[in-house]
């Protein structure tokens, strides 16, 4: 019954929702606003289930999620229905290209799904990898989607105050699962993990806001503070050094961007919220010490032998197959003697994200999956460093140092690449290149112009030769011109 109610939505609510949607004033606030309620809880119907399966994706999930998504689509083709369809640069009418990739015209996240697909065929269960292929293939559609949602100022500015309906909602569900005895308090997800890494991905967008916004300060804030409880009750050990790593990083660079302006009345500001901040911890910090430091100790020498092992099983994988085993089929592949010699149990999964994508994908797909990161990075930081708005910037600097955060949090979890977490990410991408398109950057293609002018501009500087200042007036010699001899009487 549940797979026949979602079909039905599938087709109908799509068709439906989106005209509905374009025609209020106010559309892409609340299309915002409904995609970031939507990533507080996935509801989905699982297709083809494997519940004894350990990889990242067990099933094809059709849910929630996909029907937005599906909405949001039609959407954005309604609303450019006189421009046309096209992923053209954003000087141009009609829908934006979110990653072009270092090569202008050459996406890099459809490289990255192009070795994915490759690296099935290969494989020895290709249902399991084209499960975790239409996770991969949504999230990327989903950044395009919310790329194109942040077209004027205003909205581009209220990003942060958006993103507290998916901050809020998680503390409310931690404190009552706290409440209820729960130990290892996971929020909505399935995993505490997950919970940990989605919320540092999105409170350093919420304290940049508190920091350097201009409305909501206190708010933001306050909802700052209960995130950073919400992700102390998750018990995630790796979840709180980034949450400490994050605030410091937006902390510093913050405080460095009003120097830089001298801005004197923001840095007051600032140092008062800093203080703040460290007097409110401290009561935090007192009641839970005890539990903080049992739970580092707590077997950590079993955890890391455990995942030293997992991790060299993944080295070997990756070393002996160009494109990996396939997506989504390590767990598969654990079943084969690789793993009988080192004693391991099938069930196993790799807790190292990069290693766990060279494995299954080779050496390739993980140097592809690293370089569409990195195209984002180089949006951001272009925004970050040319953005003339404060909106945009406040933006970019909380998504950069969430995504640092996810990224250095995933050399020791894998849960970057679990659906829930792996949603919340190319969305908060999506947001990204929107800010870079606010500002009218024009993503890495820009980016590269700007490089290559000022390498044009260094490159002149070098081969001009120094003129040497003469006495004489050009073209004579000893005070002479070609029309006044030495007499000087002048010569026709």
């Amino acid at each position: 019954m549940k797979i026949i109610v979602v079909l039905l939505a599938l087709t109908t609510v799509p068709l439906i929702l989106p005209v509905l949607l374009s025609k209020l004033a106010g559309a892409r606030r609340l299309a915002l606003a409904v995609t970031v309620v939507a990533l507080v809880k996935v509801f989905d119907v699982n297709l083809a289930n494997h519940a004894y399966y350990r990889g990242m994706s067990r099933s094809f999930d059709v849910g929630t999620v996909d029907i937005w998504l599906l909405c949001l689509v039609v959407f954005h083709v309604i609303q450019v229905r006189y421009s046309g369809f096209r992923w053209t640069p954003p000087q141009r009418p009609g829908l934006v290209s979110p990653v072009t990739g270092i090569i202008p015209g050459i996406p890099l996240y459809g490289a990255f799904l192009l070795i994915a697909a490759l690296s099935i065929f290969g494989s020895k269960e290709p249902l399991f990898g084209w499960m975790d292929f239409s996770k991969l293939f949504r999230g990327v559609l989903l950044m395009w989607a919310v790329a194109n949602l942040v077209r004027d100022d205003r909205l581009a500015e209220s990003v942060p105050l958006y993103l507290l309906l998916f901050v809020i909602p998680q503390e409310l569900v931690a404190a009552s699962q706290h409440l209820q005895g729960v130990y290892w308090v996971p929020g909505t997800f399935t995993h505490k993990n997950s919970f940990a890494m989605s919320m540092n991905l999105i409170l350093p967008v919420i304290l940049a806001q508190a920091l350097n916004g201009n409305r909501f300060r206190w708010f933001s804030l306050l909802a700052y503070g209960g995130g950073c409880i919400a992700v102390i009750l998750s018990r995630s050990r790796t979840g709180w050094v980034m949450m400490a790593l994050g605030a410091a990083l937006v902390i510093v660079v913050s405080v460095g961007l009003a120097l830089a302006k001298n801005n004197r009345r923001l840095l007051r500001f600032q140092g008062i919220v800093l203080l703040l901040m460290a007097t409110a911890s401290l009561p935090v910090l007192a009641v839970s010490a005890d539990g903080i430091l049992g739970r580092m100790d707590e077997d950590r020498v079993a955890s890391m032998n455990f995942r030293n092992i997992n991790n060299e099983i993944a080295d070997k994988l990756a070393e002996e197959n160009v494109l990996g085993v396939g997506l989504n089929n390590y767990v598969r592949e654990l079943k084969e003697p690789v793993a009988a010699k080192l004693q391991v149990l099938d069930h196993t999964v790799v807790h190292h994200a990069y290693k766990l994508v060279a494995a299954e994908l080779g050496y390739i797909g993980l140097a592809m999956w690293l370089m569409a990161m990195g195209g984002l990075w180089v949006i951001g930081l272009a925004t970050l460093r040319n953005a003339q708005k404060t909106g945009p910037r406040i933006v970019t600097l909380g998504i950069l140092v969430g995504m640092a955060t996810g990224q250095i949090h995933s050399l020791m979890e894998s849960d970057i690449l679990r659906r829930e977490t792996y949603f919340i990410f190319m969305a908060l991408a999506g947001l990204l290149v929107a800010m870079n398109q606010r500002e009218g950057l024009g993503g890495i293609p820009g980016t590269i112009r700007r490089f290559r002018s000022k390498v044009r501009w260094l490159a002149s500087q070098v081969s001009e030769k120094p003129s040497i200042p003469s006495v004489s007036p050009p073209g004579s010699r000893y005070g002479l011109t070609p029309k006044r001899d030495i007499t000087g009487i002048e010569r026709p």
